[in-house]
């Protein structure tokens, strides 16, 4: 209370003495509004606030505006002692203001336009008491200041509890421990959001019933017979039994074609898988729980290209390989002329520009190299999927047409001197084929790294004998150089 009252007594020796007594304390928490907030005071309707004018002492009071529906009542609940008288006092300026305890003693003034003193004294039946004020509906604006509760104080809210931590989980529980809280405390409850999950006793708590890998934040109050503590620190858990995206499906691959539809493979992903689902862009065209699709209903000699997603609860894995299938059914009598477009240099015309200007539909892609190793690449440099010479091969093939690879050439970093036997390098070719369900490819064998090495030219011919084995339908080109 910013006013001290002063009992002064006189003694016959004629001394002055201060009578005061040692139980007595100011109970009452920011009674004066001096901090420029309402807290921990409570106003209904959001009707109160801390105001600079006009006060009756210090430089902050409180303001409440009362309507035809609401009193504005402003209220603090405070520990006291059951059986103890307390006095409860505060300074009220407008028209009909309250002052008293909820359940107990009130009293009022009808006000006016000067601050009014309102006291009262009362006994404590119960642990805690709750102070109001309040104005009458319809009165107006009132203010309040220097609300004063003098007596002994009783047992207030626990501290907040510490260190809040997860001790366990399983795939449907999560157990929590916490350090204890000061001051009395009867038990503690566990709250996620605003929803109490569990109250216990001691410092431990086990919250059951969770679904598998599902996350939860949980806070940890104190509580005694005045109330509850304010919140321990915030801990998020997950739930056990998350099992992540599946691993990419490899070695997608053409297996048949059809006028109408086109067969693919793929090699099992890795991890928890529920199916596969096929993909030609955005769009899904299948989806599987084997390791085999077939997509129907598609128009005869038309390209499609296609990547394969496992799935599980998770969400989906990464992509596997592109492949590009032709549907069957393209008009017959061979291949006429398949000039070379080469894409490693210059600025080459739109290829459906060429297409429709000639009426060429086929073309040498040039030129397939070693990307170091035995791994094929465009130019040694660009990727054999997803860069543009795949977007140009989608571009011929939806005009109508189709493409041979060239391996090798004159020059450049080749796969048949950089691949160590036969088998290699046919599976080298075979990683080409694959990838653009080729019906054709065109072998270079030239200069001294190639067509004046014996051991390398044996090893071309023998991976050329191996990818006739395993593609018995796969027309080859080889070109000597002159």
């Amino acid at each position: 209370m910013k006013r001290i009252l002063l009992v002064l007594a006189l003694v016959a020796t004629g001394g002055l003495f201060a009578a005061t007594n040692a139980s007595a304390a100011e109970l009452a928490v920011n009674g004066g509004f001096e901090t420029g907030s309402l807290s921990p005071w409570s106003c209904t309707g959001n009707l109160g606030s801390v105001v600079s004018s006009p006060v009756h002492s210090g430089t902050r009071a409180l303001q409440a505006a009362a309507s035809a529906s609401d009193n504005a009542k402003c209220t603090q609940t405070i520990a006291v002692v059951s059986g103890t008288s307390y006095t409860l006092s505060g300074w009220f300026r407008g028209n009909y203001t309250y002052l008293g305890i909820t359940g107990g003693a009130s009293t009022w003034t009808p006000g006016g336009s000067s601050y009014t003193q309102l006291t009262l004294t009362f006994t404590a039946s119960s642990s805690s008491v709750q102070i109001y004020t309040h104005g009458w509906y319809g009165q107006g604006t009132y203010h309040a200041d220097d609300i004063s509760l003098q007596g002994a104080g009783g047992t207030g809210v626990p501290g907040a509890p510490s260190n809040l931590q997860s001790t366990g989980t399983t795939n449907s529980s999560i157990s929590l421990s916490w350090g204890a809280s000061s001051g009395t405390v009867t038990g503690y409850r566990v709250y996620e959001g605003t929803t109490q999950r569990a109250q216990v006793t001691g410092t431990t708590a086990t919250i059951s019933g969770l679904g598998t890998c599902t996350s939860h934040t949980y806070v940890v109050r104190a509580y005694n017979s005045v109330g509850e503590s304010a919140n321990s620190n915030s801990i998020t858990v997950s739930t056990s039994g998350c099992t992540g995206v599946p691993g990419a499906p490899g070695n997608n691959r053409v297996t048949g074609q059809t006028n109408s539809s086109i067969s693919l493979a793929w090699n099992a992903s890795t991890g928890t898988v529920t199916g596969y689902r096929v993909y030609e862009g955005s769009t899904q065209r299948a989806q599987v729980t084997g390791l085999t699709a077939t997509i129907s209903g598609l128009a005869t000699c038309t390209s499609h290209t296609y990547v394969i997603r496992a799935y599980n609860s998770s969400g989906e894995s990464p992509n596997s390989n592109s492949v590009t299938g032709t549907t069957t059914g393209c008009p017959t009598g061979g291949v006429q002329a398949a000039p070379y477009l080469y894409l490693g240099w210059g600025d080459p015309p739109s290829v459906s520009t060429v297409m429709s200007a000639t009426g060429i539909r086929q073309f040498t892609m040039a030129f397939m190299l070693s990307g170091g190793g035995c791994t094929p690449m465009w130019d040694s440099n660009r990727p054999l999927t997803g860069g543009v010479d795949q977007s140009t091969i989608n571009a011929i093939r939806a005009n109508g047409g189709d493409i041979q690879i060239s391996f090798g050439g004159w020059s450049g970093n080749k796969l048949g001197p950089n691949c160590s036997s036969a088998s290699a390098l046919a599976g080298a070719y075979q990683q080409v084929i694959n990838a653009y369900n080729l019906k054709y490819i065109d072998i270079d064998i030239e200069n001294s790294d190639e067509f004046e090495n014996e051991v390398v030219q044996d090893r071309i011919l023998g991976a050329l004998k191996i990818v006739k084995q395993n593609n018995p339908g796969i027309k080859t080109i080889v070109t000597f150089g002159t």
